[in-house]
């Protein structure tokens, strides 16, 4: 049997929903940066890279701690049902927006060449872990 229009479509959106909402906090996070400090130097993006990137290792050390291989890379396989997901990305606005403020935060706080790595680092673990969590529940709720 053939999968469906709507099928492919509902499967596509699962799989992208988690990234895009990741991908809106990152880049909405950098424009209120600009907003606040100015352009960037070239040094201020890479630090930005590194606090981002710094902030996903830590979840994943996060998430992987205590698991044995089989288990860390069983959990790789898949990221929950595809209803869950979706519920999760449905809820982007949410772990976005919170994720955006954590970088907003940051920036009125702090100055210089500080914000730029802090605030993606913010930014990004606020989104992974309130999209995990919203991940988590609506796979519990939807059962």
């Amino acid at each position: 049997m053939r999968p469906s229009f709507r099928h492919a479509l509902s499967a596509t959106a699962a799989q992208a929903a988690i990234a895009y909402g990741y991908t809106l906090t990152i880049w909405s996070s950098g424009a209120v940066l600009i907003d606040i400090d100015g352009k960037p130097r070239v040094v201020d993006v890479f630090l930005f890279i590194a606090g981002a990137v710094t902030a996903f290792l830590l979840v994943e050390l996060i998430a992987t701690s205590g698991l044995s291989d089989s288990e860390s890379t069983g959990s790789r396989k898949g990221t929950g049902s595809r209803k869950g997901t979706l519920v999760t990305g449905s809820l982007t606005v949410i772990s976005a927006g919170v994720a955006v403020g954590c970088a907003t935060i940051v920036g009125e706080i702090l100055s210089g060449d500080k914000i730029w790595p802090l605030a993606s680092f913010a930014a990004t673990l606020a989104y992974l872990m309130l999209a995990g969590t919203q991940l988590w529940l609506s796979e519990r709720l939807t059962e």
